[in-house]
Parts: C-alpha cells; sequence; structure tokens
C-alpha cells in the first residue's frame, strides 16, 4: 500500500511540473542591462472584456507579461495574428520598467485550440523600453475564466 502511494505522489509531482512547464516565456534584449529570467509562477488569467479578449501570465520575481485588445472574433483555432491586432506589454515591477510593442513591431500570435477546450498563444516579437529593444517568445495557455461588458456613462 505504501509502495502505491508513494508511486501516486511521485507520477502527481512529475505530471504537475510538466504542466507548469508548457507555459513559457523567454526575453533577450541586445546592448541592455540583462534581464532576470522568467520565472513561472502561476497559470495565465484569460478573460473577455468589452468585446476584448486579453491574456497575462505573472512571475515570482516580479514580471508580468500580457497581450491585451484581441477582439474575441478574431479567436479563431489555428489563427495567425500580426501585431496590428494585440499590443504586448511587458512590465518588469522590480525595476520600475514597462516594455511595450509597436504598431509596426513585427510580431505574431498563433492561436491553436487544445482538445480540453484550451486555448494555446505563442507569441514571438519584440516590445520597447525608449530605444532599448527586447525580443520576446512566449506561451500561454488558459480558458477564459469570466466576461467584463463594462458601460460607460457620460
Amino acid at each position: 500500500m505504501k509502495k502505491n502511494i508513494c508511486c501516486f505522489v511521485l507520477l502527481f509531482t512529475f505530471f504537475s511540473n510538466v504542466k507548469a512547464q508548457t507555459e513559457s516565456i523567454e526575453f533577450k534584449s541586445r546592448g541592455a542591462m540583462p534581464l532576470r529570467r522568467f520565472e513561472y509562477q502561476e497559470p495565465s488569467n484569460f478573460e473577455v472584456v468589452n468585446g476584448k479578449f486579453n491574456a497575462a501570465l505573472g512571475s515570482s520575481n516580479g514580471y508580468l507579461f500580457e497581450i491585451n485588445g484581441i477582439a474575441v472574433k478574431q479567436l479563431k483555432c489555428n489563427a495567425k495574428l500580426t501585431g496590428k491586432y494585440f499590443k504586448v506589454v511587458l512590465i518588469d515591477n522590480s525595476m520600475n520598467r514597462t516594455y511595450v510593442s509597436l504598431n509596426e513591431h513585427l510580431g505574431s500570435l498563433t492561436i491553436h485550440c487544445l482538445p480540453d477546450g484550451k486555448y494555446e498563444l505563442y507569441y514571438v516579437g519584440e516590445a520597447y523600453r525608449q530605444k532599448q529593444k527586447v525580443n520576446i517568445t512566449a506561451t500561454l495557455i488558459g480558458s477564459i475564466n469570466h466576461s467584463k461588458n463594462l458601460k460607460t456613462t457620460h
């Protein structure tokens, strides 16, 4: 009995770690202060606000990576979007720095639909802070948790 429990605990730990490693963010910056490694913390957060899809992934060492402003009608399986359809933000809270994609950036986002109903977003592109460029490769996986339709009054 103890052997079975031990085996279950080991397998559960292994598969939990494998799943956690499917989401990742890597970035590189030439000629600038080196960036710390993005240390994975929690699953991605996907939501729809006013018809726009937003995804975010935070790290345990102060980074927040966001893909914002994708029209819900663009969320299709195997879709490949260029940077004009969304905005990317990389926030380094520990250094108080924000990097953003530019309208003319050459980034691309590929959307895959997974068998369990989740989305896998694969982003390759750039973000900038003043003249400092950061190359980003990211994979985010999740499902849309909730929808917020905000109305404003004038």
